[in-house]
């Protein structure tokens, strides 16, 4: 992992503007990327770990607004981007792996063309973006020159289904999403998010809709990949044992905050924030008896509890986290928690 990070987002705010009141979705997130790191976002649904990603892209729909903070990606604020410098962006610089491949994908244009549409899309605003007038004017009444880009899409939508270890890849490139599996379309999801050589990839729950088998197949390709290419991931799941496969890094998520973030040996070795303790004991093991749920609910974020949101449900809370909000602490060398335990 390098010095420089090449995503580190400060402060942010997203919140959403509703008639019943202000839901703080993401309320002052903090958090790096390293350069060729793998970072896991875990937490309960609802505790703002989609959004927080989609904020970065600047995908956030009506009524979500981003209200403050900086997002910095190679040193450069995303929130100062203008939509066209974002759509360049898009797919080249930044790519995302949504949560559902069969409503990601088209159902009536192969998968050939789909793969092929998004490298000729950014090409030919590459190309339109940096080229001369009479450049452009000469290669858009060329019909050759429109052959030859689609000829190198085409060849590169076959290397990245190669990529993606989809056998039979010259026949798979002319069929239809329907005639995959939901293993193979989630391969194909992610041909089309590295077919531009994304610096950073976001994987949104990229295996939740698959069996056991194939989801360790996706998990076991996502680091097979990362490793080749040299590109940071992050990885958005509810499930620890995701993350123990693929991740360096784990930032737990409450109610739109990091409450703790550590190596991945670090915390599953000794998690220290009471969520992180009661969420590892509701994973099903062969060795326990039961499984623990965490009492209570998830509080309402338009209506928030008064100092530590998680303190209605801690079995370790104190007056004081009734009153006071908890700062982000350092514990040790590489472990940050959000608790009034560690003062």
């Amino acid at each position: 992992m390098g010095d420089t990070p090449v995503l580190m987002i400060d402060d942010l705010k997203t919140y959403f503007f509703t008639d019943r009141g202000v839901v703080k979705a993401v309320d002052g997130l903090s958090l790096e990327v390293g350069r060729g790191e793998s970072l896991g976002i875990v937490g309960e649904s609802g505790s703002g770990k989609s959004v927080t990603f989609l904020s970065v892209l600047k995908l956030n729909q009506y009524p979500s607004r981003i209200v403050s903070g900086r997002i910095l990606f190679e040193g450069k604020d995303l929130l100062q981007k203008s939509e066209a410098e974002m759509v360049d962006l898009r797919g080249t610089k930044i790519s995302m792996i949504f949560q559902d491949p069969l409503t990601a994908l088209n159902p009536v244009l192969r998968i050939g063309d789909q793969i092929s549409e998004t490298i000729i899309f950014h090409q030919k605003r590459a190309f339109f973006r940096n080229a001369s007038i009479s450049r452009r004017v000469s290669n858009w009444m060329n019909p050759w020159a429109q052959k030859s880009l689609e000829k190198r899409a085409r060849d590169r939508a076959l290397e990245m289904l190669e990529l993606v270890k989809i056998p039979s890849a010259v026949q798979r490139l002319e069929e239809y999403p329907h005639q995959f599996s939901g293993g193979m379309r989630q391969r194909v999801v992610i041909a089309i998010a590295l077919s531009c050589d994304p610096s950073l990839l976001i994987a949104d729950e990229p295996t939740t809709a698959l069996d056991v088998t194939i989801q360790a197949q996706i998990l076991e390709l996502l680091a097979e990949i990362r490793q080749k290419l040299k590109m940071s991931l992050v990885l958005i799941t509810h499930d620890f044992g995701v993350v123990k496969e693929v991740c360096d890094r784990i930032a737990v998520m409450y109610a739109g905050r990091i409450i703790e973030l550590s190596r991945v040996s670090d915390l599953l070795g000794n998690p220290r924030h009471p969520y992180t303790r009661a969420l590892m004991e509701c994973i099903p093991d062969a060795s326990k008896k039961k499984v623990r749920p965490i009492p209570g609910f998830v509080p309402s974020l338009i209506d928030l509890p008064g100092g530590c949101s998680f303190h209605p449900r801690c079995q370790y809370a104190m007056e004081r986290c009734r009153m006071e909000m908890p700062s982000l602490k350092q514990v040790e060398e590489r472990t940050l928690v959000r608790c009034h335990l560690y003062d």
